[in-house]
């Protein structure tokens, strides 16, 4: 349960961390395009 929980939150962390520069990296790819 501890261990799941640990994973989840990782996740979440990992995503809210990367979401923005994704959405960055694909509007500069759209405004180079």
């Amino acid at each position: 349960m501890s261990g799941y929980d640990r994973g989840s939150l990782f996740l979440v962390m990992f995503i809210s961390a990367f979401l923005p520069n994704y959405c960055y990296l694909w509007r500069l790819l759209l405004y180079l395009t």
